[in-house]
């Protein structure tokens, strides 16, 4: 006897109808896509998404370099025969199975009225059908009055569904080393070069869990290294996580050359260039030239240079709930916390975004929580949900900023933009951008200040007050005024 689910594809985020066809084992699934002529570019970027996720890969229909595509950016693909009907309003005629089918209707993808129409159709065209809402990671079965664990889907398929990119990892936490890395933990408060007080990890603890470091790398060095695995792993101890990894890379797949282009620039000219590319730079280049290399890794290593942004570790809830965590051992600004806001906001509104730090008292005073890393082993859901203030015992937690350079000076001394003309499209340059939008923040410029630092670094600038104006003011929390360049350093107005 075939199972065959009906459902709505969810035109402003995929995620839902993605939920309900793994919700249980169907042969056959028929996908309701409503009103597609009337659909906004984002609706259809989000259509796109759902079929590229069906397929089991984001991978477009470029051709990318043998080996360049990882694998392990794609996912299982649904088993089931999926039908996807386009039609501008829903009927009963619609509602086509083979006889003696078992009917699955779910009715959390749609609106309410969607919902409605599901039932009213349903219970005309078929005998005792079934009707559920599925959640992420679990299903209501509400004929049956029982809520059913479901399959999660991975975090590689909820960033992209939500955005529109994929996810490259540098590690996922082993499970006897991250037991151990919280079963052993150990901190200190220490002093540091400016006379502040900062929480370090006992050297012996690192030692006692098998951590080894050469002996010229500095202890902010190598605490700073670790911090990001502990950070890992501590998180992937709790049993309301899912999935942990760390090192996490976006990349998004759509516009291949664009990312080549950006790797390029990053291996050859950022500052501070790494051993491997100055020892391969011959090979590298003729890469970058024929997109063809026999060496396993000059592709593995240009694979790491393809991402728009990164952060420290990713994590994903029982509750489809994922957390983007930035590390910081040491002093940063304003700015770095703003930054993971950002990142988290233009990925999923489902994203709650996390700062971990080496102070001694948090802050939650930017929409993001500033935790000291010894309080990552709190309840998960006290840290997201009810934080209050966290401070290390013994500690003062006191912290200083001052500044005096303009604000023109400031934003020039610290934007990381590109160092040569790459002409490189708006929707590839999303992490600029927004770094720069960051810096305006603190440092209000004037709109013609704005665009020339982003036309001096590479960037094609047409289009590029309606692109930030669409793409940034609402995840990022702020407003536009017509005809900036009249406006001076208002003509952006945060909220």
């Amino acid at each position: 006897m075939n199972k065959h689910l009906f459902c709505i594809l969810n035109a402003n985020d995929p995620t839902p109808t993605a939920y309900a066809i793994r919700s249980s084992s169907y042969d056959k699934v028929t996908v309701f896509i409503l009103g597609k002529d009337r659909f906004n570019e984002r609706q259809s970027r989000a259509l796109y998404r759902f079929k590229k996720w069906l397929s089991g890969s984001a991978k477009g229909s470029e051709t990318w370099p043998k080996g360049l595509w990882s694998n392990s950016w794609d996912w299982v693909k649904p088993q089931s025969e999926i039908n996807l009907v386009e039609v501008d309003v829903l009927s009963e005629e619609m509602f086509d199975a083979e006889k003696d089918s078992t009917i699955v209707i779910d009715l959390k993808s749609g609106t309410k009225k969607m919902s409605i129409e599901m039932v009213e159709y349903a219970q005309r065209r078929f005998d005792n059908p079934q009707y559920i809402m599925a959640n992420i990671g679990s299903c209501i079965a509400l004929s049956h009055g029982v809520v059913v664990p479901t399959q999660h889907l991975s975090l590689n398929e909820m960033v992209w569904l939500s955005s529109g990119f994929v996810i490259d990892t540098d590690y996922k936490p082993d499970a006897d080393f991250a037991k151990q890395s919280e079963e052993f933990f150990e901190y200190k408060i220490k002093m540091d070069w400016n006379d502040e007080q900062r929480v370090s990890f006992e050297k012996r603890y690192l030692q006692l869990i098998g951590k080894v470091f050469q002996n010229d790398e500095s202890d902010g060095k190598i605490f700073s290294k670790y911090l990001e695995e502990f950070t890992s792993a501590i998180l992937y101890n709790k049993e309301e996580i899912v999935e942990s990894c760390g090192g996490v890379r976006f990349i998004y797949p759509k516009r291949l050359e664009t990312c080549l282009s950006r790797a390029g620039w990053v291996i050859f000219n950022q500052k501070g260039r790494d051993e491997f590319s100055i020892q391969h730079e011959m090979e590298l280049r003729e890469f970058f030239e024929s997109e063809v290399s026999n060496n396993k890794a000059i592709i593995d290593y240009v694979r790491k240079k393809l991402h728009t942004m990164e952060i420290d570790t990713l994590a994903l809830t029982k509750d489809g709930l994922m957390i983007g965590v930035e590390c910081k051992y040491g002093r940063y600004t304003e700015i770095d916390v703003d930054r993971i806001y950002a990142i988290c906001s233009r990925l999923s509104p489902r994203f709650h975004p996390l700062l971990v730090n080496s102070k001694t008292k948090s802050n939650n005073e930017r929409n993001v929580l500033e935790l000291p890393f010894p309080f990552l082993t709190e309840r998960l859901s006290k840290i997201l949900f009810n934080p209050g203030e966290y401070k290390i015992p013994g500690s003062n937690g006191e912290a200083t900023n001052n500044s005096s350079k303009s604000s023109l000076e400031h934003v020039k001394d610290e934007f990381m933009g590109q160092k040569e003309q790459l002409e490189l499209e708006l929707d590839e340059c999303t992490e600029m951008i927004t770094d720069l939008l960051l810096l305006v923040k603190e440092h209000p410029i004037t709109w013609p200040e704005f665009y020339l630092l982003l036309q001096e670094n590479g960037v094609k600038t047409n289009g590029l007050f309606k692109f930030i104006s669409n793409e940034f003011a609402s995840s990022m929390g702020f407003t536009t005024q017509t005809n900036p360049v009249r406006h001076g350093v208002d003509w952006i107005r945060w909220i």
